[in-house]
C-alpha cells in the first residue's frame, strides 16, 4: 500500500469521507439546489407562453371597475388601428410632460381645429394660408366629483378624420368613462361637431362641468337666434385680420350636467363658422346680411332673403339641420367620406434602419394635409383631366425636411405649404386643384416617382432602391381605371414586381404594360397579380411602362435608347439587414435569445445561492474543495501524530522515502534537460492511467513522475530543490519523526513541495500534558494555525472551523482504533 500526499489523491479519497462528514455531503446539496432550479426555469417558461392571459383584463376585472384595467381594455381596439398605422395614441403626459410627435388636429380644407388644450380654430384665408379666427370652440369636460385619478389619451385616426379624447375617472373604485369626438365634417365644410359620451357605472349620479373659452368673443358682435328646440345659439360676427370676416355660430348648453347611476349620457355640440369679404364702405347690417348669406351657402341650403329676420330665421334652420340629425348619421356621413379619400394609398414594409420612414410618419403627414383641402362637392374620384408630368423627380420617400414632427399648428403649416410648393413645381398643380382626391393621387405618385405623360404611366424608380416591400394601390390612371404595383423583396433579397388593374365600372379600359426598355411584348394586365421582370438598364430608365394603347409599346421601343439590358441583381444582405434588424450584421435566432435568458437567469439565481450562504454561515467562508482536503488531512495528522499503530508507521516510512526526485525519473542529478525530458516521456509511457486502466499504484506512480519533471524541467524550481537535497531537508532521515510515546514538548512537521504551482501544507500541534501516556484517548490537543495555499492563493481558516473538526477528530479517537481510523479515511486497501 503506497500514500501520497498530493493534493489529487484526497480528491480522490473525497467521495468517501463525505459518507462520514455530514457537512461535506455536496451531492445532495446540490442535487436539492438542482430540483429549485429547474423549477425555476419552468414557471419562467410558463410565464412567457401565458403572458398574454397574465396583463390581458379579464370581464372580472372589468367589472370590478379598476379605472386602469378599464383604459386599457378601450384602448385596445384603438391599439389594432394604431399597429396598421391608421391610428395614433397620444397620452396626456406626453402633452404635457415632453414634447409629443403628433398633435391631436382635425379639419377638412375649410376650417382647421387645434384639438389639444389650446383649442384654436382655423380658418382659409383668401389664398391658401389659414388663419387663426381668435376663438376657441373646445367645450372641456370636468368631472365635479371627487376623485382618486384620472388617466386621459387623444386617437387621431387618420382614416376615420376624427380626434378621439378618452378620460377615465376613478370615483369610489370604479370608472366614470368620458369618451369625446371631435371632428371638423367632411362633407359639411362650415361644421364642427364634438360629441360627448359619459357613462357612469357607479351607484351615484356625477356632476361634469361643461366650459368653454368665449372670453376671446368679445370682439365679435353677439346676436342670438331664435330657438326652434331645446338647444339655443348665439351668432358672432367678426374680422379675422381686417379683411376676411366670419359669422360663427356656437351652440349653448347647460354648464353642468348630471349624469345618474348606470345610465350613459351623450350630447351633440356643433359650430358653425363661415368666411366672407369685408368691405371698408360695408355698414353693419349689409355685414350680417353677407355673413349670414355664406354660412347658409356653405350649409348647401337656398338662398333668398328679404330681410334681416328672414336671415335669423334660414340661419336657424342651417343650425338644426345639423342638430336634428342623429348622432350616428352624422359621424358616419363623415366617416365614409375620409375611408373613401383612404381608398387610394402606399403600403409600405416596417424598416428599423436609422431615419428610416414608415407607415406612421407616411400616414400621418397624409392626414395632416387632407386636413387643408377640401372635397369635391359632389364626392367625385373622377378628374377633368389626365395628370400629365406629375409627378416628374426623385421619389420623396427619402430623410428630407418634407417630413418632420407634426407636434405644433405652425410646423402643420409649414409642412402643408412644403408639399404644396413641392407638388407645384414638379407638374401636379392640376391635381391640387381637384382637392383632396387629387392631393392623394399626386403625394402617391411623389412617393414612388410615378409619372403621368400623355399616353402611359412610367415607374421611375431604380432596382437598386427597392430594397423593401411597397403597395401602390388605386393609382388613377383613367376614368374608372386604375393601377396597382406590389414590389415585394423575395428570399434571395431580390425585388419582384407585380402589377394590377381595378376596374370601378365595365366601361374601364385594357392596361397593357412592358419592363424597362419594353423588349419583351406587351403583358396585358388583369385584377389578378402579374408577374413584372424587374431589369436594370445603362443608362437607367423606369423599370415600368403601362398604358391604354397597345401600339404604343411598339413607340416606346424605338424612343428608349439604352445600351445594356439586365436582369436586376440581388441586394447585398447587409442593406436588408439594416431595415429587418437595424444594424448591418443581421439577426440572431430566437433559440440564441432564448438560451441567453436562461443562462442568465441561472447565473443570478447562483449569485443568490452565494450571498445567501454568505449571510447565513455567519461571516465563514464558502466551504470549496480546497478546504474539505485540508479537513480529511488534518484527521490523518491526529490520528498519525496520537496514536501509535502500525498503519501510521507505514504512512511515515511512506512519507519520508529516500526516493528523490531524481530516482523517482530515473536519471542521475548531473543530467541535462533533455535526458531528464526523454525520461519523462519514456515513463508516462509506461504507467500513464489511459494504459493502466484500474491501476492504482501506477496512477500514483505517474502523479510522482509528473512532479518530478515539473520541478527538474525549470531551473529555478530544479536549483532550489537541489540546494535543499544537498542540505538533507528534504530526507527522513534527519528529519525528526513523530514520537509515538511521550508528548511532552512541542514538535512541527513540514512537507515541501518543489514545484511552484503547488502548495506548501503546513501543521503545528502541542501535546502539553507532562503525565501523558501511550494511547492516551483524553489527550489535549490544541490545533494552533493552519496555512493552506493552492495555486499562489492563501486562505486562513477560522479557528472555529479547525476546533469543530479537532472535536471530531477526538470523537474518533476515543471510539475507533488507530486502524479503523485509517480504514474510515482511505477506505479499505488490498
Amino acid at each position: 500500500m503506497c500514500f501520497d500526499l498530493h493534493p489529487s489523491i484526497f480528491w480522490m479519497k473525497l467521495s468517501r469521507a463525505m459518507k462520514i462528514f455530514p457537512r461535506l455531503k455536496i451531492s445532495e446539496f446540490i442535487l436539492r439546489r438542482r430540483q429549485y432550479v429547474f423549477c425555476s426555469v419552468v414557471l419562467f417558461g410558463m410565464f412567457l407562453l401565458l403572458r398574454y392571459y397574465f396583463f390581458y383584463p379579464s370581464e372580472s376585472s372589468l367589472n370590478d371597475g379598476k379605472c386602469s384595467v378599464v383604459f386599457e381594455h378601450i384602448m385596445q381596439r384603438f391599439k389594432a388601428d394604431a399597429d396598421i398605422y391608421d391610428a395614433i395614441i397620444v397620452y396626456a403626459d406626453e402633452i404635457t410632460d415632453v414634447e409629443p410627435i403628433w398633435l391631436p388636429y382635425t379639419g377638412n380644407g375649410y376650417i382647421t381645429v387645434d384639438v389639444s388644450e389650446k383649442g384654436k380654430m382655423y380658418i382659409r384665408g383668401l389664398t391658401d394660408e389659414f388663419l387663426d379666427t381668435g376663438f376657441r370652440p373646445i367645450v372641456d369636460v370636468t368631472l365635479q366629483n371627487q376623485y382618486k385619478s384620472m388617466l386621459e389619451a387623444y386617437i387621431i385616426h387618420f382614416k376615420d378624420g376624427k380626434v378621439v379624447k378618452l378620460q377615465c375617472y376613478d370615483v369610489g373604485n370604479q370608472c366614470v368613462q368620458v369618451v369625446t369626438t371631435y371632428f371638423v365634417h367632411r362633407t359639411r365644410p362650415s361644421v364642427f361637431i364634438q360629441h360627448i359620451s359619459i357613462s357612469n357605472p357607479t351607484d351615484t349620479t356625477v356632476i361634469l362641468h361643461l366650459h368653454r373659452y368665449e372670453d376671446t368673443l368679445q370682439r365679435f358682435v353677439k346676436s342670438r337666434i331664435e330657438s326652434q328646440s331645446q338647444v339655443s345659439a348665439f351668432q358672432y360676427i367678426g374680422s379675422a385680420n381686417g379683411k376676411v370676416g366670419m359669422s360663427v355660430i356656437l351652440s349653448d348648453f347647460a354648464k353642468l350636467l348630471y349624469v345618474s347611476s348606470k345610465k350613459v349620457e351623450q350630447l351633440l355640440i356643433p359650430s358653425f363658422i363661415a368666411r366672407y369679404t369685408v368691405s371698408e364702405d360695408m355698414d353693419k347690417d349689409q355685414l350680417k346680411s353677407d355673413a349670414i348669406n355664406t354660412a347658409l351657402k356653405v350649409s348647401n341650403l337656398a338662398f333668398n332673403i328679404s330681410s334681416l329676420m328672414m336671415f335669423f330665421t334660414k340661419i336657424s334652420k342651417a343650425f338644426y339641420a345639423v342638430t336634428a340629425l342623429d348622432d350616428y348619421s352624422i359621424i358616419e356621413e363623415h366617416t365614409q367620406a375620409w375611408n373613401q379619400l383612404w381608398n387610394s394609398g402606399l403600403s409600405i414594409s416596417y424598416s428599423k434602419a436609422p431615419n428610416g420612414l414608415n407607415g406612421d410618419m407616411i400616414n400621418g403627414t397624409m392626414y395632416y394635409i387632407l386636413c387643408h383641402y377640401e372635397l369635391q362637392s359632389d364626392n367625385s374620384v373622377e378628374f377633368s383631366s389626365r395628370p400629365s408630368h406629375c409627378y416628374s423627380s426623385h421619389s420623396t420617400l427619402l430623410p428630407s425636411k418634407l417630413w418632420a414632427k407634426m407636434n405644433s399648428v405652425s410646423t402643420i403649416l409649414l409642412i402643408n405649404s412644403l408639399w404644396s410648393y413641392t407638388l407645384v413645381e414638379h407638374g401636379c398643380g392640376n391635381l391640387l386643384l381637384e382637392g383632396a382626391t387629387g392631393v392623394v393621387q399626386a403625394l402617391l405618385l411623389s412617393f414612388g416617382a410615378l409619372k403621368h405623360t400623355t399616353h402611359h404611366l412610367e415607374f421611375d424608380q431604380q432596382p437598386q432602391d427597392l430594397h423593401r416591400d411597397f403597395f401602390f394601390r388605386n393609382i388613377y390612371f383613367t376614368k374608372s381605371t386604375y393601377v396597382n404595383i406590389r414590389i415585394m423583396v423575395n428570399d434571395e433579397n431580390r425585388a419582384v414586381m407585380y402589377a394590377s388593374v381595378n376596374r370601378t365600372s365595365p366601361a374601364g379600359k385594357e392596361l397593357f404594360a412592358c419592363d424597362a426598355g419594353c423588349l419583351d411584348p406587351p403583358i396585358e394586365l388583369s385584377s389578378s397579380s402579374t408577374l413584372i421582370p424587374v431589369k436594370r438598364t445603362v443608362p437607367a430608365t423606369p423599370i415600368l411602362y403601362v398604358t391604354d394603347q397597345r401600339e404604343h409599346i411598339e413607340r416606346l421601343k424605338m424612343s428608349i435608347h439604352v445600351r445594356e439590358v439586365a436582369n436586376a441583381p440581388a441586394h447585398e444582405h447587409h442593406i436588408i439587414a439594416l431595415h429587418k434588424h437595424g444594424h448591418r450584421l443581421g439577426g440572431l435566432p430566437p433559440a440564441f435569445w432564448f438560451s441567453l435568458g436562461v443562462l442568465l437567469i441561472l447565473f443570478h439565481l447562483f449569485l443568490i445561492k452565494l450571498i445567501y450562504n454568505e449571510y447565513k454561515s455567519d461571516r465563514k467562508p464558502y466551504p470549496s474543495w480546497r478546504y474539505k482536503i485540508n479537513f480529511i488531512a488534518l484527521e490523518i495528522f491526529d490520528a498519525l501524530c496520537f496514536e501509535t499503530s502500525e498503519a501510521a508507521d507505514k504512512f511515515i516510512e511512506a512519507f519520508y522515502s529516500n526516493e528523490n526526485l531524481y530516482d523517482i525519473l530515473g536519471v542521475s542529478r548531473d543530467a541535462s534537460l533533455k535526458q531528464i525530458k526523454r525520461a519523462f516521456v519514456d515513463l508516462s509511457k509506461k504507467y500513464h492511467p489511459d494504459v493502466n486502466k484500474g491501476d492504482r499504484t501506477c496512477s500514483n506512480r505517474y502523479v510522482k513522475i509528473v512532479e518530478a519533471y515539473s520541478v527538474l524541467s525549470k531551473p529555478e524550481s530544479r536549483r532550489k530543490y537541489d540546494s535543499e537535497l544537498n542540505a538533507q531537508n528534504y530526507s527522513h532521515e534527519n528529519s525528526e519523526r513523530p514520537s509515538n510515546k511521550n508528548y511532552q514538548s512541542s514538535y512541527s512537521y513540514s512537507w515541501y513541495s518543489w514545484n511552484p504551482n503547488l502548495n506548501s501544507f503546513y501543521y503545528y500541534a502541542r501535546h502539553s500534558t507532562n503525565q501523558a501516556k501511550p494511547n492516551d484517548d483524553a489527550a489535549d490537543v490544541n490545533v494552533r494555525f493552519i496555512q493552506h495555499h493552492i495555486q499562489r492563493l492563501k486562505h486562513i481558516r477560522n479557528m472555529e472551523i479547525v476546533d469543530q473538526f479537532n472535536a471530531d477528530s477526538e470523537f474518533y479517537q476515543r471510539t475507533l482504533t488507530a486502524e479503523q481510523n485509517m480504514k474510515r479515511i482511505f477506505g479499505s486497501e488490498e
